[in-house]
């Protein structure tokens, strides 16, 4: 694999792994100082072995998951250059792996760290924080990535993804304790819980590859909304959702929004739509993610929430990727946990005030709101009604 865009590194001479002394390097940006790159030769990384789910202590309170798994020197020593990040969870990898016996590869590679295997929405906005220096790099013989399951394969959509980024790519799995020749190790981009940030490295990285003529053709909406009603329809299959959700999309589409459903669409299509749009409302979710890879100044956008306390993060990134503020404040009254997760919240049912959305949205110039039609009472009671052996509807919060 060779990356076009520089010639930073050289690729290190075919030599025995074993005499090298310990090497790490720096390459920082002019007038970017996060923007740091290390070299690590006979550099160990040792895959996720073990993982423990978040979950609420003796007093309620709750309790931050862990994993294992990271960058080690060649001595077995822990490099904190190479930790990884996941929101609600620590990484509590060994200070020290054994080094004898390992499985031993020549040449130089990327390393890339933990990628999330499960989550769509983990995956985009929590695992590419480091992709961004493969531009800074030639002749690459692979990308490592460590997956959070260790025994689960990588889904489709985050395989589809990563070839999207990085064509021609050979990507890298470690299948236990491994050491290579020189590990390259950019820097993890990231706001303190894990989540990407934007800067001028990151978005030079995604906008060649987001922003090519053949995504900006300028022949998609100007006005989208991103939904989530197609995402699950069975209500016992979905995990989170609105309350009269396809309404939703009637109201957005009679305020002259064309409705979107970025799960049937290839990463291209998703990037080619947001690149054309100008003003765009999300049904909060993992789609925001993606769109903030391509976010362009002067756009307007909205999130509709489905939380009663909003993600800062959300607005942070669209921020750090674009300068512009996210627009819009819950309209969430009342929220009901499934009966079979009764204390998490991201897979609650949420209940709008559809009056309130309406007057937000026309606060912040996205509707006019002459064709809104909030849904009337018996709607509602009815809808609920679907959702009654999955959510607890007595009790909401």
């Amino acid at each position: 694999m060779k990356f076009a865009l520089g010639n930073l590194f050289a690729k290190p001479s075919r030599r025995s792994l074993e005499p090298a002394s310990p090497s790490i390097t720096s390459y920082i940006e002019a007038g970017a100082s996060t923007a740091e790159i290390s070299v690590v030769d006979n550099g160990i990384v040792a895959p996720v072995s073990r993982y423990v789910k978040p979950g609420i202590n003796a007093d309620g309170s709750p309790c931050k998951g862990e994993f294992d798994g990271g960058l080690y020197d060649r001595q077995g020593k822990r490099l904190n250059i190479g930790d990884n990040a996941y929101l609600g969870h620590v990484n509590t990898a060994a200070q020290t792996v054994a080094t004898e016996g390992l499985k031993r590869l020549p040449g130089q590679y990327l390393y890339l760290g933990m990628v999330q295997n499960v989550h769509f929405g983990h995956f985009t906005s929590e695992s590419l924080s480091r992709i961004w220096g493969a531009d800074l790099v030639k002749d690459v013989d692979g990308v490592i990535y460590i997956p959070r399951y260790p025994n689960q394969p990588l889904r489709p959509y985050v395989t589809t993804f990563l070839e999207a980024l990085l064509p021609d790519a050979n990507f890298v799995r470690p299948e236990g304790i491994s050491q290579y020749e020189r590990i390259i190790v950019p820097a993890a981009l990231r706001f303190a819980p894990g989540y990407m940030k934007g800067g001028s490295m990151v978005r030079s990285f995604f906008h060649q590859r987001t922003q090519t003529p053949a995504l900006t053709d300028k022949a998609t909406p100007k006005r989208l909304f991103v939904s989530r009603s197609q995402f699950r329809l069975n209500a016992a299959q979905n995990k989170a959702c609105f309350v009269c959700e396809t309404k939703i999309d009637e109201l957005m589409q009679a305020e002259g929004y064309t409705v979107f459903y970025p799960e049937q669409h290839s990463p291209e299509e998703q990037f080619r739509h947001y690149n054309n749009a100008d003003e765009l409302v999300f049904a909060e979710g993992s789609s925001f993610h993606v769109y903030v890879l391509t976010a362009r100044p002067g756009q307007k956008v909205y999130c509709l929430w489905r939380r009663k306390t909003m993600h800062p993060v959300f607005e942070n990134q669209l921020k750090s990727f674009s300068g512009e503020r996210l627009r819009g404040a819950t309209q969430v009254k009342k929220m009901y946990y499934r009966r079979d997760a009764p204390t998490v919240i991201p897979w609650a049912l949420s209940e709008l005030d559809f009056d309130g959305l309406r007057d937000d949205l026309i606060r912040e110039g996205m509707i006019s709101g002459t064709a809104w039609a909030s849904p009337e009472p018996k709607e509602i009671e009815a809808e609920l009604a679907h959702h009654r052996n999955v959510y607890d509807l007595e009790h909401p919060f």
